[in-house]
């Protein structure tokens, strides 16, 4: 009876939760246009802020989740709230020639961004100075300000996206 009792809680979780995700991903499809747009605004955000850093910044770009990896990434996480939960819908990218440059980038982006301190991630904490491996700044943000009421940026008001900060050597070494 307790295993019986128990498959039957798991498997009406299981359709709960495949149900959330299907009506989230309706909304995202419904939406997409919009998200595309956020997508073009956080690239041209990001350059305005970044146009006076001394960084040196070989390419910024940006991207919208694709509906079949967000469906993936909705299956596999099993989120129960996807709209607080899922913060990478439009995602941007800021590659700089040097790891020094990184903090640069990163300090700029905090100034200008509200940013979520407790979803943002610094892989370069996760290693020893000896190691070698994933070093990207991934920064939850949303506008804040002057940004905020811009109507360059009306796309991206209220919405929460990802930033991730990386050198050119660390690029290619996620990359491959």
């Amino acid at each position: 009876y307790w295993d019986s009792g128990i498959t039957a809680w798991l498997t009406k979780m299981a359709r709960t939760r495949r149900s959330i995700a299907g009506r989230f991903l309706k909304r995202f499809e419904r939406d997409k246009a919009s998200y595309d747009l956020a997508t073009n605004q956080a690239t041209a955000l990001i350059k305005e802020v970044l146009i006076n850093s001394p960084a040196l910044i070989h390419v910024i770009g940006s991207r919208c989740k694709e509906s079949s990896s967000l469906w993936l990434k909705l299956c596999e996480k099993g989120y129960g709230q996807p709209k607080r939960q899922v913060n990478d819908l439009v995602a941007a990218r800021v590659i700089t020639y040097y790891k020094d440059a990184v903090p640069i980038v990163v300090n700029a982006l905090s100034e200008a961004l509200e940013i979520d301190r407790r979803k943002s991630v610094d892989k370069r904490e996760e290693l020893e100075d000896v190691e070698f491996g994933y070093t990207s700044v991934h920064l939850i943000v949303r506008t804040k300000g002057s940004w905020s009421t811009s109507p360059q940026y009306f796309a991206l008001r209220d919405k929460w996206f990802e930033i991730q900060v990386r050198s050119v050597l660390a690029h290619a070494w996620a990359e491959i």
